[in-house]
């Protein structure tokens, strides 16, 4: 049996980017061999609850991940897709403790683009004004949770016997990861296992002095259900009106936009929709876990009360509902798996908040004037940039063996990588 530890800031059965890819994992391994699962559980809400095969602890128990490590001895630690200061802390008592590591590496961390001045300014203001903010309960209750979360971090260093000089340069690497919301590879060694979601991946890392044997090419297992889905994804048969998602990624929560940009964005989208609603049924998808649907819920009850506001459900039984999913010019979960079910994508860059990767490749139409906006939504349906060769290739090159099989893979080599490492 293995036993393997992961850090989570959700509930294991909340629809999340990790818990969806654990969900995959575990299938896989399950049927090679038997394994064991510890929640380390960091959100900002700890409610204590209980499951009945894994079993949960709780942030509040401890004051740093080797106290952890040691306590609950795991064979490996897994770590999240989009890591946090506690999985960073996790992987330094890690290292220390000589305790394999999962760490997923996608293609996108690797890439050149640094981010515009404008974003990476929003993101300094997001940062600063987080730490100052004593305006209200709930910005002293996060800022005490983030503080929180760095003494986790500092004792974990100290625990692992780091000093001074070692712990300076990591929090200059969590400050500037940030910014540029590429997470921090902490460790290069043989002890970590690097998941990688295409082989253009690889030339990269060898050049940055990663061990060849430990990287293994799987592609992304969030996204097998996606690939066992979207075959049967029915047709929409009522011609009379266009299936509209709206899915606004977290841009102003993240720190990408400012929240009059963010505000005003969703409201204009809303408006235009609801205008013409002779031609378009609406439904929002907000993200499940980093939003507060209330705030949502009352610029949504402005516009349309009657109007469907989802957070928790299943991205993909909505997806498979509607004709054309719009958003934001952001990198995200949400707008890859649509680009992967071959739905349009509409992205809406109203102020002019930088670019991403869907535009920068053509996987997606921009709208840079609400004016445009219904236009540009028959467009996208006319000319599908998610079926065009631009798409295939990305597809192809990115996403490595779109087959469904990705957790498969990376489960063998999970149980190929802790029998070497139990026999040397």
């Amino acid at each position: 049996m293995i036993k393997i530890l992961i850090p989570l800031h959700v509930f294991p059965t909340e629809e999340h980017i990790t818990t969806m890819l654990l969900n995959n994992l575990k299938k896989s391994l399950d049927k090679k061999i038997q394994s064991k699962y510890i929640f380390f559980i960091y959100a900002q809400q700890n409610s204590e609850l209980e499951l009945n095969d894994d079993i949960l602890i709780y942030f509040n128990q401890f004051s740093n991940a080797v106290d952890v490590l040691k306590k609950i001895k795991p064979d490996i630690i897994f770590l999240n897709e989009d890591r946090s200061s506690i999985d960073l802390s996790f992987h330094i008592a890690g290292e220390y403790l000589q305790i394999p590591v999962l760490c997923p590496i996608n293609h996108i961390w690797l890439s050149d683009n640094k981010g515009s001045k404008k974003i990476i300014f929003l993101k300094l203001k997001f940062l600063t004004s987080r730490f100052f903010s004593q305006n209200n309960d709930i910005s002293k209750n996060k800022n005490q949770y983030y503080g929180k979360k760095l003494n986790f971090l500092i004792s974990t260093m100290k625990n692992s016997n780091y000093n001074l000089f070692n712990i300076i340069p990591i929090f200059l690497k969590l400050f500037i990861s940030q910014l540029t919301t590429k997470p921090i590879i902490f460790s290069k060694s043989k002890n970590n296992l690097f998941r990688l979601e295409t082989e253009s991946s690889v030339p990269v890392l060898l050049k940055n002095k990663f061990p060849a044997s430990n990287l293994i090419v799987t592609g992304n297992p969030i996204y097998d259900e996606v690939f066992r889905r979207i075959n049967n994804f029915k047709q929409n048969k009522n011609n009379n009106k266009l299936r509209i998602l709206f899915a606004p990624s977290q841009v102003f929560e993240d720190g990408i936009w400012n929240k009059k940009d963010s505000d005003a964005s969703f409201v204009e989208i809303l408006n235009i929709l609801m205008n013409n609603n002779d031609k378009f049924s609406t439904i929002v998808k907000i993200h499940p876990t980093s939003v507060d649907i209330s705030y949502y819920e009352k610029l949504i009850k402005n516009i349309e009360p009657n109007m469907q506001i989802f957070q928790k459900e299943n991205f993909l039984d909505l997806l498979e509902q509607c004709d054309v999913v719009i958003g934001y010019p952001v990198n995200s979960t949400m707008l890859r798996t649509t680009l992967l079910a071959k739905k349009p994508i509409v992205l809406c860059n109203f102020f002019n908040n930088g670019t991403s990767e869907f535009l920068q490749k053509k996987l997606a139409i921009e709208c840079k004037s609400p004016q445009k906006l219904v236009e540009t939504i028959f467009y996208a349906i006319k000319n599908n940039p998610s079926t065009s060769k631009n798409a295939s290739d990305f597809i192809t090159e990115y996403y490595y063996k779109f087959d469904g099989l990705s957790s498969e893979r990376l489960a063998s080599a999970l149980i190929s990588f802790l029998d070497k490492n139990k026999n040397t």
